[in-house]
């Protein structure tokens, strides 16, 4: 899967309202049509050559037309139906999808009048038994030669932009939809261009046309999501990042994406972002994803995964660190009290040696009777001992205060030396939107998964690997093992010999004894019970892939059935 990291600098609009294509009158006269979004004081028109940007004071008016008058679901419902329409294989099918949209439809619906214009475009055409595309009546096989020189154009310009020639592919996509007009795949690479592009409201309305046709293709809910948080426009970017996480709990980047959410809206940027259900949603997802991760021996380091192994080693040298730290903060305090008690002496110093006599004071004589003029006790500190005591105060102080200050200096370099989680809150674009896009419409009917029941992060091509090598094996939490996976019926360890003690219907270590602890619908280690905390491990070459249980709380999961359904070729 190509990834491309998103950078956030682009132009933000603040809690920008989104319309439908619309008409900007300007009061010098000119009228500008496109996408249209409000922001403060400020109107901006997203055309084919980009935003343009109109102070709301030079603004005389905005002209919705029908698509921007009516609902959401209405927009969607009229979507549905013209793809109905152009997917028919004969004039006389479109025009009947038609006649039911309108019949369904009330009188005074603001879609009305553009849906009676596509009927009387495909009443018009099915009269000379032809049919409607790309806004023009054509063949059926003047319609299949469009949309396949569309994908060929499709084609060339996914080469172009692996390549790096943007300009054109942007070209190439822009035929391509002349001839297929609003293919998702070419509507979802020409979204990434304008991305790097740097005109996020381009790739925004392209991206969204996507969404109307496939509301839950992940890398386009991934990259508007991206896209909206990174523009600041979380009430729009959350909701989409955790639909496109529910919709795919295996897919890392998506689920990276979403931490990184969950980060912004909880205090990393000031977004003042209040809606705590999506703030529950984002947490749970980002437990969900590191006991997931953990079951594959992974563990979350800031906002990258790194093995147990090294978690656990940066988390030891980190706790020696802090260890080191808390000595050298008791060994300061330490100094700071001998310091205050030393300081306290030299004040103490410095009031006696401001009294204290000299020597001269001691032996001075004035009268000549030969004694001192005063008497002072045999053991007067005088001033020249003060002041040698005093030196010798200033000496000890000057040490500990050096002390004290190679103490911080080699605190400051341990913390440097700490392993820091990194914090990368740039989103990450998934380049590739799947061969079904590619395809056009039919990325509306993707194939059933082979384990619709698998929950990551174990991929589904790896677990399926691992149940067809033959090497595989169930293991009970209790240690017991229950089995090989392999599709030999004669395997004596094998769970498809229906003989042997892990297949057969009535010995204690079979997964097809519902009887058995490790199969009955109520034991704590059986693969059947929805609430089961302890259910066997599929496990190949000494690591455990997924847990082999219905428990929908437990994370890597796949159930049985799917198991012995890949098992035995379906």
């Amino acid at each position: 899967m190509r990834q491309l990291v998103l950078a956030a600098v682009w132009v933000v609009l603040p809690a920008a309202v989104a319309l439908a294509d619309s008409t900007v009158v300007l009061k010098d006269g000119r009228r500008v049509t496109g996408q249209v979004m409000e922001s403060g004081e400020s109107v901006g028109v997203v055309t084919d050559e980009g935003l343009q940007m109109f102070p709301r004071s030079e603004v005389a008016s905005i002209e919705l037309d029908a698509f921007g008058k009516a609902s959401p679901e209405e927009r969607a419902a009229f979507r549905r139906a013209e793809k109905e329409a152009l997917q028919s294989s004969r004039p006389a099918e479109a025009v009947a999808v038609w006649e039911k949209y309108l019949k369904e439809l009330g009188p005074q619906a603001a879609l009305r009048q553009e849906a009676e214009t596509q009927l009387a475009s495909w009443h018009a055409a099915a009269r000379e038994g032809k049919v409607v595309w790309a806004g023009k009546v054509v063949t059926l096989a003047e319609r299949e030669l469009s949309k396949a020189r569309a994908g060929e154009l499709l084609s060339q310009s996914v080469e172009l932009y692996g390549r790096g020639e943007d300009k054109k592919a942007a070209d190439a996509l822009r035929e391509a939809l002349s001839h297929w007009p609003d293919h998702p795949g070419a509507l979802f690479y020409t979204a990434l261009i304008y991305q790097k592009r740097q005109n996020p409201s381009a790739a925004a309305a392209r991206y969204y046309a996507v969404l109307a046709a496939l509301p839950d293709h992940v890398p386009t809910l991934n990259n508007l999501a991206a896209l909206e948080c990174t523009r600041r426009q979380y009430r729009q970017g959350v909701p989409l990042i955790v639909r496109a996480a529910e919709l795919a709990p295996d897919a890392v980047v998506v689920n990276d994406n979403a931490y990184r959410a969950h980060l912004l809206v909880e205090g990393a940027c000031d977004c003042n972002y209040t809606d705590e259900a999506m703030k529950g949603r984002l947490r749970l997802m980002a437990t969900q994803a590191e006991s997931a991760m953990r079951g594959q021996g992974m563990a979350r380091w800031g906002t990258s995964w790194v093995t147990a192994e090294t978690h656990a080693q940066y988390a030891a040298k980190n706790q020696a660190i802090e260890d080191q730290l808390l000595a050298m903060a008791d060994t300061v305090k330490q100094l700071d009290d001998e310091m205050t008690v030393l300081k306290a002496r030299r004040d103490e110093l410095e009031r006696l040696r401001r009294t204290a006599p000299t020597a001269h004071d001691l032996a001075y004589d004035g009268d000549g009777d030969g004694f001192p003029d005063r008497v002072y006790p045999p053991n007067v500190l005088t001033r020249d001992k003060v002041d040698l005591m005093l030196a010798d105060c200033e000496a000890m102080l000057a040490v500990k205060q050096r002390n004290r200050t190679d103490q911080i200096r080699a605190a400051e370099r341990l913390r440097s030396s700490r392993m820091v989680p990194p914090r990368d809150l740039t989103f990450v674009l998934v380049e590739h939107p799947g061969e079904e896009l590619l395809d056009g419409w039919s990325a509306d009917d993707p194939e059933t998964p082979l384990l619709p029941s698998l929950a990551g992060p174990t991929t589904a091509a790896e677990l399926i690997m691992a149940i067809r090598s033959g090497r595989a094996v169930v293991l009970a939490d209790d240690g017991t093992f229950l089995g090989r996976i392999s599709s030999e019926a004669t395997d004596p360890l094998g769970i498809l010999n229906a003989q042997g003690p892990f297949g057969g219907d009535a010995s204690g270590t079979s997964l097809m004894n519902g009887r058995s602890p490790y199969a009955d619908a109520a034991g704590d280690m059986s693969v059947n019970n929805v609430a089961a905390s302890r259910p066997p491990r599929l496990v190949y070459e000494g690591r455990t892939l997924a847990f082999v249980t219905v428990n929908p709380q437990v994370r890597p999961r796949v159930s049985l059935a799917d198991v012995l359904a890949v098992l035995r070729g379906r």
